[in-house]
């Protein structure tokens, strides 16, 4: 009798550290039009959410065309941030984000959307709602897929063998990050342990950097 129980409490034990161990991983899909004007987002979220979303630019809130729960079709209106209370488990959150233009009624910083030529340079704040906080064993991942020719260039960790897919580490919202649409090439360099990728928007160069650094 005794050994049952100590069987049935390993068993338990074992049990409980594997959902304490287990990663959850929540899917951002998001897609842009040719002229780079729509970001439209599908936020997937793994088991049934207990944060809310927030966006760095107090601007967001302007720039969002729609947002529904997928399962319900309910849309929601963002107060500061969005609530994911009555989202399912395993739903999902569609939203749409304008960067046609710049917004500037509380955001007065010019990067915050930027046309360069022809490309897109934006903060990551005014069209990213991501979660407020994460547990540590939960995990974030974006994909991108994009019209025929444009490129993406964002501060994230690219997942290797999965082209423009990147997961996301959650920093504080209050540090500037952008992300770049563009018909332009990204270089990758070496320096020293690390890895640096580099896009020049509105260029259609391709440069030698490792060539340029050497000789400058």
């Amino acid at each position: 009798m005794k050994l049952f129980f100590v069987s049935l409490f390993l068993a338990l034990t074992t049990s409980i550290f594997a959902d304490v161990n287990e990663k959850s991983s929540h899917n951002y899909s998001v897609t842009i039009d040719p002229e780079l004007k729509l970001i439209e987002v599908v936020a997937c979220f793994s088991g049934k959410p207990s944060f809310s979303l927030v966006a760095e630019s107090l601007d967001a809130p302007l720039a969002l065309v729609y947002a529904r729960i997928r399962s319900s079709g309910k849309s929601l209106t963002p107060s500061g941030n969005i609530k994911l209370k009555n989202l399912e488990p395993n739903d999902c959150l569609e939203y749409g984000v304008n960067v046609e233009r710049p917004y500037m009624a509380h955001d007065r910083r010019e990067t915050t959307l930027k046309r360069v030529g022809s490309d897109l340079l934006l903060a990551e704040g005014i069209w990213l709602w991501r979660p407020e906080s994460l547990p540590d064993n939960h995990q974030m991942f974006v994909t991108f897929s994009l019209p025929p020719g444009v490129s993406v260039s964002v501060p994230w960790i690219s997942v290797e063998g999965v082209s423009n897919k990147f997961e996301m580490k959650l920093t504080p919202a209050s540090w500037p990050a952008f992300t770049a649409f563009g018909r332009f090439s990204e270089q990758l360099i070496l320096v020293s342990n690390a890895r640096l990728r580099l896009s020049i928007l509105e260029s259609r160069r391709q440069i030698d950097f490792e060539k340029s650094i050497i000789e400058g």
